[in-house]
C-alpha cells in the first residue's frame, strides 16, 4: 500500500528518514478497492518519529469471498523452508540484483514483489487450510492444554471436604 519513496520514519534529529512502517493487503482486496485513503498522518503521530498510518475500508464493495485460512501452527517448518528455497531459485536473477552497492526504486520494487510471490506460493503449498467448525477453538494451543490438565490434576488431588452448616 505504501507508495515509494513516501518516508514514514523521521528521527527526531533529522539526520535520518525511511519507510520501515509499511501496509499490506492481499489481492482480492486490492483488487476491490476495499482499502482507500492511505495516508500518512504526522498530525497522529504525538510526538513519535514514527508518522501515524491511517486507511479507510470502503464497506461499498462485495465482500471478499473467504479464500481458505491458513493453521501456522499445523505447518511444517522444515517442509516451508525448503520450498521457500526451491521457489527462490525462480527468482535468483531478480534477488541476486539486490547485492548491488546501491540498488535502485524499481530493483526494490521486484525485489518485494517477488518474495511476496515466493511466500505466498509456499504457504499455499504447504500450510493446511483451516477447517472450522462449531467447535474449533483457534485460540487453543498446546500451553493451554498442559495448564487445564495440571489443574484437573490438581483438583482431584485435592481431598474433599464435607461443609459444616
Amino acid at each position: 500500500m505504501n507508495p515509494p519513496d513516501e518516508p514514514t520514519f523521521h528521527s527526531h534529529c533529522g539526520r535520518s528518514m525511511s519507510t520501515i512502517d509499511l501496509t499490506f493487503i492481499n489481492y482480492p482486496a486490492d483488487d476491490a478497492d476495499t482499502v482507500r485513503d492511505w495516508a500518512i498522518d504526522d498530525d497522529w503521530s504525538y510526538g513519535s518519529d514514527h508518522g501515524a498510518i491511517k486507511w479507510t475500508i470502503n464497506h461499498g464493495s462485495a465482500p471478499i469471498a473467504e479464500t481458505g485460512r491458513k493453521t501456522w501452527k499445523n505447518a511444517k517448518k522444515d517442509r516451508f523452508c525448503k520450498a521457500v528455497a526451491a521457489a527462490r531459485m525462480r527468482h535468483i536473477r531478480t534477488l541476486q540484483a539486490l547485492r548491488t552497492p546501491e540498488p535502485d526504486q524499481s530493483l526494490l520494487d521486484q525485489a518485494a514483489k517477488a518474495m511476496r510471490e515466493i511466500l505466498t506460493e509456499v504457504a499455499d503449498q504447504t500450510v493446511p487450510i483451516r477447517r472450522p467448525s462449531y467447535h474449533s477453538k483457534p485460540f487453543w494451543t498446546d500451553e493451554l492444554t498442559d495448564l487445564r490438565d495440571g489443574t484437573v490434576m490438581a483438583r482431584r488431588s485435592t481431598p474433599k471436604t464435607s461443609s459444616l452448616a
